[in-house]
C-alpha cells in the first residue's frame, strides 16, 4: 500500500473538508453488520483530518510491507492483502457508505458499537480507516467518567465515544493493510473464513486418501485455531496441497531425517494417532517446512 500517495491526496484536501472526510460506527451482532453514519461538523472533519495526519507519520508507517500471514508476523514489517476474498472485508465494505447507513442514530446502542470508520474520499480512491472501540465498560460499571470545567470536575452523563490515533486496518486500492492482527480477526469473519479454507483443503485430502483416520484428523484441524490458519496459508498458496501429494512419496524420508512423531500404515498412509505433535508436523509436511541449510547443513523448520 503507497502510504506516500495517501499522505500526499489528504494534504491536497481543502478545507472545509464536507463530503470528503465521513465517520461510520457499526454494530456486529452474529456476523451481521449495521452501520451508522452520524453528522459531525466542519471543526470535527479537522480534528480528524489532524490525527490522521499524525498518525500517518509515524514511523510504524515506514516499516516494510509484506504479504499477509494468518500463522506468524515478522518484526517492524506490516502485512498487507488484496480485500478480494479475503474473510468478508468486500461486503462489509459495501454496507459501509452513506446510502446503506442508517442516519436516524435513536436506535444506536453505544455499548453494541464495535469498531468506527474514518472514510477519505480521495483522488485515486477512499480511504477507509477502521478501529475497534474502546468501551471503557469496566470504567462505566464500577465508577465513573468526569470531565475539567475551569476548576471543577464534572461526571459526564451520557455515553461517549473516543477517536484515537491508532489504526486496526487500513483499506485502499483494494488491499488492506494490517497493523493490528486480532482487531483485522475481530472486526472480520476471519474466524469462518479460516474454517472456510481449512475445509476446502479437507475436502482435496479426504479424495487423496492419504490419511488414517480421516474424521478425527479434520475433527482435530478444525478444532485448532493455529492449525485452520496454518492451513488457510497453506490453501492460500498456489498449487501448494497438489505438490504435496505429487511429492508423497519422499515424506518417508523427511520423518526418517527430522525423527518426525509420524508413523506410515502398511499401505503407506499416514497413520494419524491424533496427537498435537502430530498434527502439527502433518501440517508442516504439507506446507514443506522441513528444510536443511546449504551452507552448513543445518536442519530446520519453517514456522510461517
Amino acid at each position: 500500500m503507497d502510504i506516500d500517495l495517501i499522505k500526499h491526496e489528504i494534504g491536497q484536501l481543502n478545507q472545509p473538508f464536507e463530503n470528503r472526510i465521513k465517520l461510520f460506527f457499526v454494530e456486529k451482532e452474529s456476523g451481521n453488520y449495521c452501520t451508522y453514519y452520524p453528522e459531525i461538523n466542519d471543526s470535527v472533519r479537522e480534528s480528524i483530518n489532524d490525527l490522521v495526519k499524525n498518525s500517518l507519520s509515524l514511523r510504524l508507517f515506514t516499516f516494510k510491507q509484506v504479504e499477509y500471514n494468518p500463522s506468524i508476523t515478522e518484526d517492524d514489517t506490516l502485512q498487507v492483502s488484496p480485500i478480494d476474498g479475503l474473510a468478508d472485508i468486500p461486503d462489509i465494505i459495501d454496507k459501509i457508505n452513506y446510502e446503506n447507513a442508517e442516519k436516524d442514530l435513536s436506535e444506536l446502542v453505544p455499548d453494541k458499537i464495535t469498531f468506527y470508520v474514518i472514510e477519505y474520499v480521495l483522488k485515486k480512491d477512499s480511504l477507509l480507516i477502521f478501529r475497534r472501540i474502546n468501551k471503557m465498560r469496566k470504567i462505566r460499571e464500577a465508577g465513573f467518567i468526569g470531565q475539567m470545567f475551569g476548576n471543577q470536575f464534572v461526571k459526564i452523563e451520557n455515553d461517549f465515544f473516543g477517536l484515537d490515533g491508532t489504526f486496526d486496518i487500513l483499506i485502499f486500492n483494494g488491499e488492506a493493510l494490517i497493523i493490528n492482527r486480532i482487531a483485522l480477526e475481530r472486526i472480520f469473519n476471519m474466524k469462518d473464513y479460516f474454517s472456510e479454507k481449512t475445509n476446502q483443503a479437507m475436502a482435496i485430502i479426504k479424495e487423496q486418501n492419504r490419511i488414517s483416520h480421516f474424521e478425527q484428523f479434520k475433527e482435530d484441524c478444525l478444532s485448532d485455531a493455529r492449525i485452520t490458519k496454518k492451513i488457510t496459508k497453506l490453501v492460500n498458496t498456489k498449487d501448494q496441497l497438489p505438490k504435496f501429494f505429487n511429492n508423497f512419496s519422499g515424506i518417508q524420508t523427511v520423518i526418517a531425517e527430522f525423527d518426525l512423531d509420524i508413523n506410515l500404515d502398511e499401505k503407506g498412509k499416514i497413520n494419524y494417532d491424533g496427537s498435537k505433535s502430530e498434527l502439527f508436523e502433518i501440517t508442516n509436511l504439507m506446507s514443506d517446512a522441513y528444510y536443511e541449510s546449504l551452507l552448513f547443513k543445518r536442519k530446520g523448520v519453517d514456522p510461517s
